[in-house]
């Protein structure tokens, strides 16, 4: 029927087709017509219906729509989310280091989401074989925008919370270090009974934020950021959280 009616070639409106399941070349057609849309103007309305369209019947029957309306979703959240952070640091940026922390990392909408968003788009981006001839053409732009925009948005963050970090003497108020965690955390409650202190090197802040929202959710699970011991990286980490940390590192020969 699809191809009696000739379907395939046919232009149809991507608002006409939101709520249509019938074929899967309008699948494909209402896909396309959400990729120019997320590439002209980015809505929180378009990222909702990606998710949505996750469960309907061609993404349920077809392993390949599904991931695709899940690349649309995810490519869709980073531009939503660097643009609202990018307007935020040229209108009303944080003033100090331990404000960038906290955006960072608390509120309803934490900027290190970004990050999380990113790391989902690369791991659904590998599972995915993009059409050699052409049919992912919108897709493939969708993705090289979202990158571009991740990476623009990181690089603007990095720079200008490093020179508020630096106007601090890198020591930013409040905010809790590296060299603390195991005196703070750890020693208190190793007079009650048995405790458990994993060490994981490079499990970033967005990434412990992923992993407490997967554990039980009966479990009572507590999650603070840390300011990193410089340089980062791993024997200066490790050692950061070891005991007796808090007494003062120094580099050695």
């Amino acid at each position: 029927v699809e191809s009696d009616y000739g379907l395939t070639a046919a232009k149809l409106n991507e608002s006409a087709l939101r709520n249509c399941e019938t074929f899967p070349s309008v699948e494909a057609c209402l896909q396309n017509g959400v990729e120019e849309a997320l590439l002209a103007q980015p809505t929180a309305d378009l990222i909702q219906l990606a998710d949505f369209r996750q469960s309907s019947f061609w993404a349920e029957t077809e392993p390949l729509v599904r991931g695709r309306w899940a690349l649309i979703a995810t490519a869709g959240r980073i531009l939503l989310a660097a643009s609202r952070i990018l307007e935020t640091l040229q209108k009303t940026p944080p003033k100090t280091a331990a404000d960038y922390i906290e955006r960072y990392t608390a509120g309803p909408e934490p900027w290190c989401q970004l990050d999380t968003d990113h790391r989902a788009l690369e791991r659904l981006a590998l599972n995915f074989d993009l059409d050699p001839l052409g049919a992912h053409a919108s897709l493939e732009k969708l993705l090289a925008r979202a990158r571009q925009q991740y990476t623009h948005t990181v690089d603007v963050l990095a720079q200008k919370f490093v020179k508020t970090l630096a106007d601090e003497s890198f020591a930013p108020a409040g905010a809790l270090h590296q060299t603390e965690v195991f005196a703070r955390h750890v020693a208190p409650v190793m007079a009650s009974g048995k405790t458990a202190y994993i060490l994981v090197d490079a499990l970033r802040y967005e990434m412990a934020r992923d992993l407490a929202a997967s554990l039980n959710p009966n479990w009572r699970v507590e999650l603070s950021p840390a300011v990193a011991a410089a340089p980062t990286i791993t024997p200066i980490g490790m050692a950061a959280l070891l005991p007796g940390a808090e007494r003062g590192l120094s580099l050695v020969d």
